[in-house]
This record gives C-alpha cells, sequence and structure tokens, in this order.
C-alpha cells in the first residue's frame, strides 16, 4: 500500500512488472499489465465516476487501440494517444450525434464523417472537427450542400440545394453565392452571371418562367445598365 494505493500483482527489481490490479484510494480500480512501474500493455481502467477505459496502455495512458465509456453514454472507441482519439475512430455523444473518421488530439481532423440522429449528415475533409475542404451536408428537410468548406460552411466552388428545391451552383462565400454562379427555382426562373451576397451583380441573364429574358448590367438582382429585355 502507498499513499493510500494498494497493488496486487507481480513485481521485479521492487518495481511492478506483469498482470496486477491497482486500488485507488477513490475507489479507482486498475486491472491490467505493468512495465517498470507504469501501465504498459493490455488493461482496464474503472474510476470513481463510472467511466470505464479498456485497451492498450503505455506511459499509464491509452496509447493504441482502446475504448472509453463515460457515465453520461458518451462513447470513444478507436486508436488512443496520450488518452485521446488520434487516428482511426468513433465518438458517439450522449444525444447521439456520431463523428466516425480520422482524429487528432480527440477532434476530427481528417477524412471523417459527423451523423445526428434528425438525419442530418456532415462528411469530407474535417480541421478541428468542422469541414474544411471538399465535402457534403445534408439534411432531411433536402437541403444540401457539397464543394468546398470552410468551417463547415461553403467557401469556394460549390452546389447547395434549398428545401424547396432551388439550387444554387458557382463559388460561394460564407454560404451564399459570391462570383460566377446559376441559381435554378423551382417555377423555372433562372439566374446566371455574377454574383455577389447571393443577387445578380455584374453581367448576367435573368430568365423568367414566362420565357422573358433580360441580359446586361445587374446591380443587387435587377438590371442596372447596359441591357436588354426580350
Amino acid at each position: 500500500t502507498v499513499h493510500g494505493r494498494v497493488f496486487q500483482g507481480m513485481y521485479r527489481d521492487d518495481k511492478r512488472n506483469g498482470e496486477g490490479k491497482e486500488t485507488l484510494q477513490d475507489g479507482s480500480v486498475f486491472k491490467g499489465v505493468y512495465k517498470d512501474d507504469k501501465r504498459e500493455g493490455e488493461g482496464m481502467e474503472k474510476l470513481s465516476d463510472g467511466s470505464v477505459f479498456k485497451g492498450m496502455y503505455k506511459d499509464n495512458t491509452l496509447n493504441g487501440d482502446g475504448k472509453q465509456t463515460f457515465p453520461d453514454g458518451e462513447v470513444l472507441e478507436g486508436m488512443f494517444k496520450n488518452g485521446k482519439l488520434d487516428g482511426d475512430g468513433k465518438k458517439t455523444l450522449p444525444g447521439g450525434r456520431v463523428f466516425e473518421g480520422v482524429f487528432k488530439d480527440g477532434v476530427l481532423n481528417g477524412d471523417g464523417k459527423a451523423t445526428s440522429p434528425d438525419g442530418r449528415a456532415s462528411e469530407g475533409v474535417f480541421k478541428d472537427g468542422k469541414l474544411n475542404g471538399e465535402g457534403k451536408q445534408t439534411s432531411p428537410d433536402g437541403r444540401a450542400s457539397e464543394g468546398v468548406f470552410k468551417d463547415s460552411v461553403l467557401n469556394g466552388e460549390g452546389k447547395a440545394t434549398s428545401p424547396d428545391g432551388t439550387v444554387f451552383e458557382g463559388v460561394f462565400k460564407d454560404g451564399v453565392l459570391n462570383g460566377d454562379g446559376k441559381a435554378t427555382f423551382p417555377d423555372g426562373e433562372v439566374l446566371e452571371g455574377m454574383f455577389k451576397n447571393g443577387k445578380l451583380d455584374g453581367d448576367g441573364k435573368k430568365t423568367l418562367p414566362g420565357g422573358r429574358v433580360f441580359e446586361g448590367v445587374f446591380k443587387d438582382g435587377v438590371l442596372n445598365g447596359d441591357g436588354k429585355a426580350t
């Protein structure tokens, strides 16, 4: 017994070496393999709060394939480094949200997928837990976005579909068309050309459902400058 800790198991050269069981003062228990007084190899740890850690240990923490289960229902499984998901893994949150893919320091960093119980999903390249790079987002109401993301918002070439069927394609900034693009509405209206904050701004063309066409220089979505209406 040392500092309230109780160890039962194998010793070599006055150090814990081999299979053993350690019970801490707070009631936490570790069973597994020790090497030179450190947890090293297969092991399972039950903390006083009900958390359970199981897998490969090195330097007293999970390092390698493992699983962490917390009392609130959160579950982490996959490759660990210094007690955090690092590499291929899966994180399930209490509310049912699931993150799968490549982790770094416990957060998605690389190819991955995030899904919610309500049907929302994000997949692609993640950085610090958010889509950053090529990706796709979908919602059960029909909303969908695909293309280049920054912090989980379209920024760059992409395509966005609204629940009503409206489709936006082109260059996005902060989730809105800014640059060369095209907007197609359910009633047949089509806007194409240069956009600014989601509206035609610059050279463009507007085709109305009845077939009427406006071409020329637009500002804030309406012809302002040289133009033609047919």
